[in-house]
């Protein structure tokens, strides 16, 4: 070997020199992504609610004498926007459309439903209600409360 190489090596040998970082493969792998949410089919109820689940919620369901509030958007049968807002309410208190309590029973907090509502539990022939007897509601709501 000649003088030149032992000096190179003996150099690369030193205690004082830091041997080069080392590179390691990221061995985490890497998450297997979620499939997208596919709803169940629409559920009917005894009083010909149907509900259509939109979203999925997490948390606990609410059940009679859960205390919700919900956004919605209400509209009648060709569309056309009634009333939109936010409402909280006792589930299974008659505070509210008898359709609209019914579709609430089971939703989650940050779930979404559209529930299509007939005449009767509506407003049904009501004297005090603000839409024609006989009416029928889609109403499209989010439960927005924090359990």
């Amino acid at each position: 070997m000649s003088i030149a190489a032992v000096a190179l090596t003996t150099a690369c040998k030193s205690k004082d020199a830091e041997p080069p970082p080392v590179q390691v493969a990221d061995a985490t792998p890497s998450p297997t992504p979620e499939p997208p949410y596919v709803p169940p089919p629409p559920t009917t109820t005894e009083s010909g609610v149907r509900i259509s689940e939109l979203a999925k919620g997490i948390g606990t369901p609410a059940e009679p004498g859960t205390v919700v509030e919900i956004a919605f958007v209400a509209r009648n049968d060709s569309g056309e926007e009634l009333d939109s807002g936010t409402l909280e309410f006792t589930v299974g208190e008659a505070k509210t459309l008898a359709g609209l309590d019914e579709g609430i029973v089971g939703l989650a907090r940050r779930g979404k439903r559209l529930l299509e509502i007939p005449a009767e539990p509506a407003w049904g022939d009501q004297p005090d209600s603000p839409l024609p007897a006989g009416t029928s509601l889609k109403i499209e709501v989010e439960r927005i409360d924090s359990d």
